[in-house]
């Protein structure tokens, strides 16, 4: 999986045990915004890749540092290979 830019995350080699709850959270100065959807992985889909969108609205310049989380637990992307990330910001300390 991998972050893109706008806090899209792509999942590559998609398996069953990527069934389950995902939340992304998004932060600036200003606060923070958060949204969760499921995801089912039909046997048909096993081997492909997806994309979750995390979309948020903001000021062009006030760039938010987007985090996700797996069934409640934030991602590492340092620690899987599975888990990869593109651009934005790779930890967040909150």
């Amino acid at each position: 999986q991998m972050i893109l830019e706008d806090g899209t995350l792509r999942l590559t080699n998609i398996s069953k045990s990527d069934e389950g709850s995902y939340t992304c959270v998004a932060r600036n100065h200003f606060g923070a915004a958060s949204s969760t959807g499921s995801l089912v992985v039909k046997d048909a889909s096993v081997g492909q890749s997806l994309v979750l969108p995390c979309e948020v609205s903001s000021d062009s310049s006030l760039s938010p540092i987007f985090k996700w989380f797996f069934n409640g637990k934030a991602i590492d992307f340092s620690r899987q290979e599975h888990f990869e990330m593109i651009g934005g910001v790779r930890t967040c300390l909150w």
